[in-house]
């Protein structure tokens, strides 16, 4: 055989199994979108209606304690779930005794568990915080306290949030 003529071609079947391997891919990539777009859904609609409770809450506390600075957050461990609530430089909470200040901390739990009563939190914890800027410096003060959702009694029922409209199933 001289250098000008050409070998056979074997058949190759690398192509035609990297074409059958897309296609089983794009197969069950539409199967696994179909079996968990109701799970994923639901998974979205709890967060987007968690989202609604939280905010609602925040601007409760903030009208209710006169204070833009209100903030909350969320702790996951070992030890269950903590729904924290920060309120920063309230003029009402400004001249708490201790007493006062945790019956007031109890009424916030409280105000959030119910709240948000449809994601259970295992524990509140409730900051009571006032910052100041004076001439000679910056001070701090804070009291923080801690609830289990099991010791919080039921308060006034508040309104629910809109729920939003649910999407259509196919």
């Amino acid at each position: 055989m001289n250098e000008w003529e050409q070998k056979p071609r074997r058949n190759s079947s690398c192509g035609t199994w990297v074409v059958g391997c897309l296609v089983v891919f794009v197969v069950l990539a539409g199967v696994g979108f179909f079996v968990l777009q109701p799970k994923l859904s639901k998974l979205m609609q709890g967060a987007k209606t968690g989202l609604q409770h939280v905010t609602a809450l925040n601007a409760l506390l903030s009208e209710k304690y006169q204070t833009p600075e209100v903030h909350v957050g969320f702790n996951y461990d070992n030890n269950g779930s903590t729904l924290k609530l920060e309120i920063v430089n309230s003029p009402l909470l400004r001249d708490l005794s201790a007493e006062q200040a945790a019956e007031e901390a109890k009424k916030v739990a409280q105000l959030a568990r119910d709240t948000t009563k449809e994601k259970h939190y295992d524990h509140y914890q409730v900051v009571f915080e006032q910052r100041s800027n004076e001439a000679g410096g910056a001070s701090q003060a804070s009291q923080t306290f801690s609830f289990e959702a099991a010791d919080l009694t039921a308060t006034e029922t508040l309104p629910t949030p809109p729920e939003p409209p649910t999407p259509p199933t196919p």
